[in-house]
């Protein structure tokens, strides 16, 4: 199991600047929009009337979310204190069962894509939310849904297999969720989704404390993401991303949240706040330096100053990001971290691809060789002849490895390219142990430091071979 499951905004005190209550203020009025809340944990609720654990929406200091609306843009909300029906009680007898309906306390485990070996690979749980046992198949459809809206956006489409996805169906006693279509309609729950989360109405929260007892039923998960039975946009992120499962406008919800989870991206929108003090951020798309100061410094995206950016934009540093008007530089002029369904803007997807090889937490790493045949083994190899040794790669899509094989140190003319290697063919030296080494790189040109490819993104598998 792969640990990715650190949110970097939350790392670094250098990213709350204080807030401004003149512009907390400014936001109070109602605008009618879809509202999603995108860090993690937020204060446990209380009181016979409020939530049964602790909802996934953060308050950021100043009592305020993320606020997505459906034209795509984002912002911050004012919100108070959440109050919603109690999830249901987490069954004690619960386990998994991997067929049938659910019932209460057998939810029931479907792998959706096994791309491989679960410790070497970042691992997704879908768990769902008001949906009646013979909704399950609604379900699976919105799963699948949010899994192809994620792994159709670039980075994550070239690297999709580096990923693992399995749902667990969650028996609802009633259809739907509370709070929809309108506030105040109560409906108990396995995970006690709701909108009008901390008053707030398309903030769509999870019991995080429910949610993770029936996803941690599942060995090996890294991150939860929680569907609700429901048609009204809506979603929120953090420790557990929350989204509407049968509204399309949500999938976009995914993208971004995971950005967050996964690489440590900051949001590059530039509201509510107006100029921003203090030091730098160490977020991997936001600073206080101007294009000229990171070039000539050789800090932050400088590699990629006057590149072309997904957007139509050059790469620069952009006034406005983090919450600012001022003093907080973006690299595009637009990107999905400003704005839903945009390109990620080049350093933000050299980040995300740095994230897929090694967590954020520095917990794991991913290694292309997925496994080696035959096996290495101290004893080494005795008998060459009809022996091929073969590396056996996590495949890219539309991509590449550089793949290439070493005898004693010495590259093996014409094995460039090649995953197997002849041993009776090889280019082994009689009366020796040779040492006999595959190299698989990938240069992949959208991650332009040459460090953390050479220390991360170039992986090796060896053998010791009897010459004969």
């Amino acid at each position: 199991m792969l640990r990715h499951t650190t949110d970097a905004r939350h790392d670094s005190p250098r990213r709350r600047a204080p807030r401004r209550a003149a512009a907390v203020a400014l936001l109070s009025a109602t605008l009618g929009v879809c509202l999603l809340a995108a860090t993690a944990a937020g204060p446990a609720s209380a009181g016979a009337f409020r939530f049964g654990g602790t909802p996934n929406a953060e308050d950021r200091g100043d009592g305020v979310y993320e606020t997505f609306l459906p034209d795509g843009s984002i912002t911050l909300r004012p919100g108070a204190a959440d109050q919603a029906p109690s999830a249901l009680p987490v069954p004690s007898d619960l386990r998994l069962a991997t067929s049938g309906l659910p019932t209460a306390s057998t939810p029931v485990l479907i792998p959706m894509h096994d791309n491989g070996r679960h410790d070497n690979r970042i691992d997704l749980v879908f768990v769902g939310d008001g949906y009646l046992a013979s909704e399950t198949p609604a379900f699976a459809r919105s799963a699948e849904a949010a899994w192809q809206a994620l792994m159709n956006y670039e980075p994550y489409k070239t690297y999709q297999n580096f990923f693992d996805a399995s749902r667990v169906e969650i028996a609802s006693p009633v259809s739907g969720i509370s709070n929809d279509p309108t506030d105040g309609v109560a409906k108990q729950t396995p995970l006690g989704m709701h909108f009008w989360c901390h008053n707030i109405e398309r903030l769509l929260c999870v019991d995080t404390k429910s949610a993770n007892a029936y996803a941690n039923l599942v060995p090996g998960i890294n991150h939860v993401v929680s569907l609700a039975h429901t048609a009204t946009y809506g979603g929120a992120g953090g420790a557990i991303t929350t989204l509407a499962g049968e509204n399309s406008l949500s999938d976009g919800v995914i993208v971004h949240e995971m950005a967050h989870t996964l690489a440590g991206l900051g949001d590059e929108y530039d509201v509510p706040y107006d100029t921003a003090g203090g030091s730098d951020s160490d977020l991997p798309n936001i600073t206080s330096q101007s294009a000229a100061a990171m070039t000539a410094n050789h800090t932050k995206w400088w590699r990629w100053i006057g590149k072309p950016s997904g957007d139509g934009s050059t790469v620069g540093a952009y006034d406005g990001a983090n919450y600012y008007a001022h003093g907080f530089n973006r690299p595009s002029q637009d990107s999905e971290m400003r704005s839903l369904g945009k390109p990620f803007n080049p350093p933000s997807i050299e980040a995300l691809i740095e994230s897929f090889y090694l967590s954020k937490s520095g917990k794991g790493s991913i290694n292309p060789i997925d496994s080696v045949t035959p096996a290495a083994t101290a004893s080494g190899i005795t008998a060459k002849n009809g022996v091929t040794l073969t590396a056996n790669l996590i495949p890219l899509v539309g991509a590449n490895y550089t793949v290439f094989w070493g005898v004693n140190g010495t590259a093996v003319n014409g094995s460039r390219g090649k995953t197997s290697l002849d041993l009776t063919t090889a280019p082994l030296t009689k009366g020796q142990w040779n040492q006999v080494i595959v190299y698989v790189v990938d240069d992949n040109p959208a991650v332009a430091d040459p460090d953390f490819r050479t220390k991360y993104m170039t992986k090796s598998a060896k053998w010791w071979v009897w010459g004969g």
